[in-house]
């Protein structure tokens, strides 16, 4: 697997990705999918699993409308990592055992560490989300 193949696909995909992400419907089809596909493969994803998850989390905050303090490229990277990782048939092909999920764990390792600071931002805000709405009211 070549970096420069990887950044060629990687291109492409984020074509895809800007008018995926665009449309909300489009998005929350493709969360899903990820979801669903992360799922099934859980096991063989335990390095990718954290911040695949935080993602995924980030662009549904993103699509629900909670989270928009971030910039286009950002949410755009990211749909694009989540794309990628959704294509079977992508460099290396996903049915290949041991191997299959080489390349999505190197794109998604460029995008969260492009992403990084705004990824952290969001890690902080959700946090915040998650402890006030469970904080009883008096």
């Amino acid at each position: 697997m070549k970096i420069e193949n990887l950044r060629e696909e990687f291109e492409k995909v984020k074509q895809r990705a800007d008018t995926i992400a665009r449309e909300e419907p489009r998005l929350e089809h493709l969360i899903r999918e990820a979801t669903e596909k992360a799922r099934r493969h859980r096991d063989e994803l335990q390095k990718l699993w954290s911040n695949l998850q935080w993602l995924l989390r980030m662009l549904d905050a993103y699509r629900r409308g909670h989270y928009r303090e971030v910039p286009w490229r950002v949410i755009l990277y990211a749909a694009a990592a989540i794309l990628y990782f959704l294509n079977p048939m992508d460099l290396v092909p996903d049915f290949l055992t041991g191997i299959g999920f080489v390349d999505d764990a190197t794109v998604l390792a460029l995008v969260v560490k492009a992403i990084h600071d705004e990824l952290e931002r969001f890690k902080q805000w959700y946090t915040r989300q998650s402890t006030a709405a469970r904080k009883p009211t008096d």
